[in-house]
């Protein structure tokens, strides 16, 4: 079964991560039955669309060579596609952060543990794909520069997934709903349509924690 194979292919980050999310779905049971009880049910959704990317990447990674370079761009197009799920789970504290009760740090400890998740996942897939760039084109300032524009395509996703509720599968349920938003949001014929701050600040934050990745990489290689 291919995900088996998959998943051997990097036993060490898929184990941590499912113990990771076992105990995130847990942290949501016991939430639920609390006092004042509360579904958080959506972030588990969010962190399970969160590991696509991760499968996806992880299955172009080890398994490129054996595939054409044209597979190899459509896996690429699915894979950024789906990508802005695994650090969506940043905007999900609007929902979280709601009015002042005797729970509301729990609730907001939940969440930042399960982002925490999300972003190692968002991290460890984009980290997948700077690897294989830099096997075809050996270039580090050019694929560290595609790298970004990702991470700003995927800001953009993120903005279209939180403020005006669209979601990956839209492309292939609502193709056309999905090309005039976006053209509308780039032609500003809304007053206050698109807003580049939510972009930008999901750039910022995603691009800050790829640069620790890079960081904790190169400590552990030369720690060797």
């Amino acid at each position: 079964m291919i995900l088996s194979k998959i998943i051997d292919s990097r036993k060490q980050e898929f184990r941590a991560l499912i113990k990771l999310s076992l105990i995130a779905v847990l942290l949501v049971i016991c939430r639920l039955i609390l006092p004042n009880h509360r579904s958080l049910g959506f972030l588990i959704y969010n962190l399970f669309l969160a590991f696509i990317p991760l499968i996806i990447s992880t299955y172009i990674r080890y398994y490129s060579s054996k595939k054409t370079k044209i597979s190899n761009l459509i896996c690429g197009i699915i894979w950024l596609i789906f990508f802005p799920n695994a650090p969506y789970i940043l905007t999900d504290g609007l929902h979280v952060i709601g009015p002042s009760s005797a729970f509301v740090v729990i609730d907001v400890v939940i969440w930042i543990y399960i982002l925490l998740i999300a972003f190692w996942i968002a991290l460890l897939s984009l980290d997948d794909i700077e690897t294989i760039l830099l096997k075809q084109v050996k270039n580090r300032l050019f694929v560290h520069v595609v790298v970004a524009f990702i991470i700003l395509i995927s800001a953009y996703g993120i903005y279209l997934g939180r403020d005006l509720r669209l979601n990956s599968w839209d492309i292939v349920l609502r193709p056309y709903s999905l090309i005039e938003f976006i053209y509308q949001s780039f032609a500003n014929e809304t007053p206050g349509f698109f807003n580049w701050n939510a972009v930008v600040f999901y750039s910022i934050i995603i691009y800050l924690g790829y640069l620790i990745h890079i960081r904790n990489q190169k400590d552990k290689v030369e720690a060797k």
